[in-house]
């Protein structure tokens, strides 16, 4: 993250990066891995016919990941992104 100096007059004299704190990285990874797990689940919802074996696991680790994810958003646990 850019953070930006400013002297009185408004006048910029100094940029500096800033590490984003854990907490915000992991949220950013989670949210992201809901919208993928989501999006996954969609497409198996929106299926065309009869699912295989490892097509049916597939979908149910799905909507376990999303479950996982949701919950540790509820929870605001974003200390890994597991």
């Amino acid at each position: 993250m850019k953070v930006h100096h400013y002297d009185i007059q408004g006048k910029l004299i100094n940029i500096e990066d800033i590490a984003e704190p854990p907490e915000q990285v992991a949220e950013t990874s989670i949210i992201g891995e809901a919208e993928r797990a989501l999006a996954s689940m969609r497409i198996v919802s929106n299926g065309t016919g009869p699912m295989t074996t490892s097509q049916l696991t597939a979908a149910v680790r799905s909507i376990a990941r999303v479950l996982v994810v949701l919950v540790r958003l509820q929870l605001r646990r974003f200390d890994g992104t597991d």
